[in-house]
């Protein structure tokens, strides 16, 4: 263990000493300064010609030692006491008192979330559709459904509503105290494509479910060897909403089923929680996915992502902004970020004992110093408040990292014309960000961190002691010098016994080759058989293109021909149909023609049938003349008779 220390301390002031600049004690011709890594390693090898490796530099070389001795502690501790003898100056420093920090006047320089910032400027319109369209799948790729009640409106005076650009806009707020509510059924549902035909006649025709706006679609999956275009393979994420009176079991299973496979939708998980919920909106919400198990792979162009078309998306910190709106969602969140892993960065800035040890917020490292709440552009922090059943604020609020804590914001109509840039810095200015706003609350430790903070404590402490204890004995290390942390000796040594686990381990492999290799003349036959090989695949793609080639001129050929065909049916289709409607004028011709005729019959028929009339009344006029005169030639016979 001591000669392990001794080996590391040696090597922590040569690294940090080598750019320091010295001239060679030895009185060398020039005395040009250098630095102090040059003339150990460089100069006393190729004027003084002593190997560092084997012996001391320090002292040209008089103590000397085998290369498997380097790490033992006499002689790192005659280097140690050589090199504080021949610079005496190099190794005498004192400790540099420690700046107060400033209070943050933050800039768009520097104090802005980098991760946010860029992406807020902008819209974050829905993501591209970078894949083919399917024509069969129809609806698959537009919005399907009715959104539930609770989003439709009017809000309260209450409802916090945040920027488009940053996807939450005006529908976040409901959706969280809707859930919090407890009033409906929430799932996370992936549907195939094949299903999405028998999902929209059922979404359509069932009442009480409701869909919400954010959702995606993906074609990820584990199956590698599925077609692109695979209507198993595509698949649609969504949040679905039911009433408490609607029941989704027996209609997911008895009719959403791929008709040739008989397989299921694909997932439907039912949310139970809220930090299930806003999980299940980030997902759908976010170009990298885990269908196909390769989501930490994914690349930041997103041309590797499985979600490929995102609806609604969201900015990358959407998350803090989700547990703000209801109470304990900040501690919540503090908690998931600051893992036990992570506590060696912190551990010396706690305080307390055993169950009340903490931390202050800003000492978790959590990257999201600068991080802004990105609501509408018209409001602003106003004031903080303790929130109680009886004293509630009227205006929209947040909630803090303290659970009855609040930030209440208020309406400022002049920040709708201000650039976006000075409007992000006068936000982080007013205390709206993340590290700003809750900077001096303390993080109460669980039991996982606590077993981390005393074993490390007490880790720290037998070093210390051992340094101490080495230090009263010894007397080699200078009196004045600062006391180095052992975590670093202990990691620094740890790297360089991997360094050289790494170097052994190629060397193995380098000693695996040459044993493995083969000879010359079974490379050379190797060589030669694939050059053949590459010659007949090369004369075989010629033979393929060219009947390739020969396939598609025919199938140009053939298609041309068809077109001719076409066009000279479509021409005699035309000349038939105007024939048609020629014929069709004729014979409106010939009817109105008819008309015409039967109407002059008409009326000669009534011109005849007026003359008959007047010559039968001509005629019966005549007879009843001649009536009369034989009544009166009959009269005057009876009178003569008598």
């Amino acid at each position: 263990m001591k000669s392990s220390l001794l080996y590391g301390r040696y090597n922590t002031l040569i690294c940090r000493k080598k750019d320091r600049r010295v001239t060679c004690p030895f009185s060398c011709s020039g005395g040009d300064p250098m630095s102090f890594g040059d003339f150990w390693r460089v100069h006393m090898k190729k004027v003084h010609q002593v190997n560092a490796s084997q012996a001391c530099p320090f002292c040209l070389g008089k103590f000397q030692w085998l290369r498997q001795e380097a790490r033992s502690e006499e002689v790192n501790r005659h280097r140690l006491e050589c090199m504080k003898a021949l610079f005496p100056d190099l190794f005498h420093w004192a400790k540099e008192p420690k700046v107060p920090k400033m209070p943050k006047n933050y800039d768009t320089a520097s104090g802005p979330c980098s991760a946010c910032y860029s992406v807020l400027d902008s819209s974050l319109s829905s993501e591209g559709l970078n894949r083919p369209r399917v024509k069969r799948w129809g609806s698959f790729y537009r919005e399907v459904g009715e959104y539930p009640p609770f989003l439709m409106g009017p809000f309260p005076a209450i409802h916090v509503s945040f920027s488009e650009t940053s996807g939450l806009g005006d529908v976040m707020w409901p959706i969280v105290q809707a859930f919090l509510a407890k009033t409906y059924t929430w799932y996370h549902v992936s549907l195939r494509a094949a299903v999405w035909k028998e999902f929209e006649m059922y979404i359509l025709s069932k009442k009480g479910v409701y869909v919400l706006p954010y959702w995606a679609l993906c074609d990820g999956t584990k199956n590698r060897h599925a077609h692109p275009l695979s209507s198993i393979r595509h698949h649609r994420h969504m949040i679905m909403v039911t009433e408490k009176c609607v029941s989704l079991e027996g209609d997911w299973k008895a009719r959403l089923k791929i008709p040739d496979t008989r397989q299921g939708a694909k997932l439907k998980i039912r949310i139970l929680n809220i930090e299930h919920l806003i999980n299940a909106l980030f997902y759908v919400s976010q170009p990298h996915a885990k269908c196909d198990g390769y989501a930490d792979r994914m690349r930041d162009d997103k041309s590797g992502s499985s979600h490929y078309y995102l609806n609604r998306p969201l900015y990358p910190h959407a998350k803090l902004a989700m547990y703000m709106l209801f109470s304990g969602g900040l501690q919540f969140y503090v908690d998931k970020r600051s893992k036990p892993r992570s506590t060696r960065r912190w551990f010396k800035d706690v305080r307390g004992k055993g169950n009340s040890s903490f931390v202050k917020v800003s000492r978790l490292g959590i990257p999201l110093e600068g991080c802004v709440l990105p609501w509408s552009a018209e409001w602003e922090f106003s004031h903080m408040m303790r929130i109680t059943e009886k004293n509630r604020p009227d205006a929209p609020y947040v909630w803090l990292y303290q659970k009855d804590q609040v930030m209440v914001l208020r309406s400022c109509p002049a920040l709708k014309d201000m650039p976006y840039s000075d409007w992000y810095v006068h936000q982080m200015n007013r205390r709206n960000c993340f590290l700003n706003s809750i900077q001096d609350e303390e993080y109460v430790l669980g039991k996982r961190h606590r077993m981390v903070v005393n074993d490390m404590r007490w880790l720290k402490q037998e070093m210390k002691s051992e340094f101490e204890e080495e230090k009263r004995q010894q007397r080699w290390f200078p009196m004045d010098y600062e006391y180095v942390d052992p975590f670093e000796l202990r990691e620094r040594e740890w790297e360089r016994e991997r360094s050289q686990l790494l170097a052994e381990n190629k060397q193995l492999r380098h000693d695996l080759e040459c044993e493995g290799r083969w000879s010359e003349s079974e490379l050379k036959d190797q060589i030669r058989n694939l050059l053949l090989d590459r010659d007949a695949m090369t004369a075989e793609m010629v033979k393929l293109k060219a009947q390739l080639s020969t396939m598609e001129q025919e199938r140009n050929q053939m298609h041309e021909r068809e077109r001719e065909q076409l066009i000279q049916d479509k021409e005699q289709l035309n000349q038939d149909k105007e024939q048609m409607i020629h014929d069709k004028e004729q014979l409106n011709q010939d009817k109105e023609q008819m008309i015409h005729d039967r109407e002059q019959m008409i009326q000669m028929h009534e011109r005849e049938r007026e003359l008959l009339l007047e010559e039968i009344r001509r005629e019966r006029g005549q007879l009843q003349s001649v009536r009369e005169q034989l009544q009166d030639a009959l009269n005057k016979l009876h009178n003569n008779e008598v």
